[in-house]
Formats: C-alpha cells, sequence, structure tokens
C-alpha cells in the first residue's frame, strides 16, 4: 500500500518571492526544476500577481469570508417555510 502525499501549500510570502524572482528574468523551467514545481503553477502564481497584486496571491489557510451582511445567491438559500 502506498502512501498518498498531501498537496504541498505555499505562503504568500514565498509565492512573491518567487513571482519576483520570475519578473526579474528567471527562467521559468530552471526555477520550476530547482523548487520542484510546475511552470505551470508558476505562470499562474505570475498571472494571478500581475492581474491583482500581492493580495491576488492566496496565501495558507482558507480564504476570508465575504463581507459580513452578503448573502446566498438565491438559488443556494434555503425556500422560506411555508405553515
Amino acid at each position: 500500500m502506498s502512501k498518498s502525499k498531501s498537496p504541498r501549500v505555499f505562503s504568500r510570502e514565498f509565492k512573491l518571492g518567487i513571482v519576483r524572482r520570475l519578473l526579474a528574468g528567471e527562467n521559468v523551467s530552471a526555477l520550476g526544476r530547482e523548487l520542484k514545481l510546475s511552470p505551470k503553477d508558476l505562470y499562474a502564481w505570475r498571472d494571478r500577481f500581475l492581474a491583482g497584486g500581492p493580495q491576488a496571491l492566496r496565501g495558507r489557510g482558507r480564504p476570508p469570508r465575504a463581507a459580513s451582511g452578503a448573502t446566498a445567491p438565491a438559488t443556494l438559500r434555503a425556500p422560506p417555510d411555508r405553515p
């Protein structure tokens, strides 16, 4: 029986460091080999950073909930109780 590996989780700071290296011109393939990450992941981090800045890179843990007072979409709400 083989053990399944849990997915690797990276902090926002780690991702920012990698993105800075990519934007400085480092080779994506070489960086991926060094860190044992796929170039696909590195490109995704870079693209998220370029689209939304550092906050677009998720850190460890669950993302924060939507602002308080926000309601679920109508398709997800429970139907009202009927007498």
